[in-house]
């Protein structure tokens, strides 16, 4: 399978590292870690947070994209946003 050239990291619940979604992650290049501490945790807080869980782990696909343009903004975009500054 083709690696990703924009390759994320996930952090997962233990309980969802073997999804088959998750799995393919791993396929394309990402980086997946887990921590056991999520099974305690409450709330997640950050600039990058997406929730996924068992019962939505079918939008995953979705919120990787979201991630990946948040990450690697595109340089169309960027020249998009100076000249809309500028105008």
């Amino acid at each position: 399978m083709k690696k990703n050239p924009k390759p994320l990291t996930y952090l997962v619940h233990p309980s969802l590292m073997e999804t088959e979604e998750v799995q393919e992650l791993t396929r394309k290049g990402h980086t997946v870690v887990t921590d056991d501490m999520l099974t305690t945790t409450d709330l997640v807080v950050g600039p990058n947070c997406y929730r996924i869980s068992q019962e939505t782990i079918h939008l995953l696909d979705m919120a990787t994209k979201s991630a990946r343009a948040t990450k690697y903004p595109s340089k169309k975009g960027s020249k998009n946003e100076e000249s809309m500054a500028t105008s």
